[in-house]
């Protein structure tokens, strides 16, 4: 799946993105950065105003907060699903247990609804999967089940999926894109953000702004969050007289540090 200079609106500006086709790629970003309008021209829903959609057949989609009919009963969605492209039965029923779904289940809370889209695009053997939040409203339990089974269509197809649950997003995912006001502002193999971006403690009476300049994104706590390509940052420190131990780095915090900067 490919998106060539695509624009839509105001809410994508020129985004250019490339899924490899053995990836699980993480979309990331505030509210309103244009995660969900990413997903939906990706799955061919929304056209883009400007630019390339690559064209995909059979793409199983999740749209935020599964807005399907939650006066339906399930076994009724299941029945509709099974003719859908690529549906496997044994998986359906596998996913009702581990989604804990049942069949007759009607006035479906969100947490059931997007549970139901899960099961609709996770039964379907598929080119691509395009998941937008698909951990909303589900209670630990679940969520394990779900990170399993799109870690299992994600070692067949690729995925492309946004969420706010970062830690699921680095537990699954091989790429990373970073999206801020419509534009990628980063995109990369999650390793190499792993590479690049670290946490240092840093200990002594040093000017760190001074002597990492723009390669400190953040400072607080005796923390400096880094942007290190090079591997450099650690060794000016040192020269400089200071005592530097790595320190604890979540996604999240980068994100918020690249969207400021």
């Amino acid at each position: 799946m490919r998106l060539t200079r695509v624009h839509v609106g105001k809410v994508l500006l020129g985004v250019d993105l490339d899924v490899p086709p053995d990836a699980c790629v993480g979309v990331v970003g505030l509210n309103g950065s244009g995660k969900s309008t990413l997903l939906a021209v990706a799955a061919g829903v929304v056209p883009p105003d400007a630019g390339i959609r690559e064209a995909v057949s059979g793409i199983a989609y999740l749209p935020e907060g599964c807005p399907l009919d939650a006066r339906i009963p399930v076994h009724r969605w299941l029945s509709m699903g099974a003719s859908l492209p690529g549906w496997e039965a044994d998986a359906a029923a596998a996913l009702v247990r581990d989604l804990d779904l049942p069949p007759r289940a009607v006035a479906l809370s969100q947490g059931q609804r997007v549970r139901l889209g899960l099961l609709l695009s996770l039964a379907r053997r598929a080119p691509l999967y395009v998941l937008d939040d698909p951990f909303l409203g589900l209670d630990p339990v679940v969520k394990v089940s779900a990170e399993r089974w799109i870690a299992h269509r994600a070692a067949e197809a690729p995925v492309l999926i946004a969420a706010q649950e970062l830690g699921a997003i680095e537990r699954l995912c091989t790429h990373l894109v970073l999206l801020h006001a419509g534009r990628v502002r980063a995109l990369g193999p999650i390793d190499a953000w792993r590479a690049r971006y670290r946490a240092l403690r840093v200990v002594g009476e040093v000017d760190v702004g001074r002597i990492l300049g723009a390669r400190l994104l953040r400072r607080g706590a005796g923390v400096a969050l880094i942007d290190d390509p090079d591997g450099g940052a650690e060794l000016a420190l040192e020269a400089a007289g200071a005592r530097v131990e790595a320190a604890a780095l979540a996604l999240e915090d980068v994100m918020q540090a690249l969207v400021a900067s």
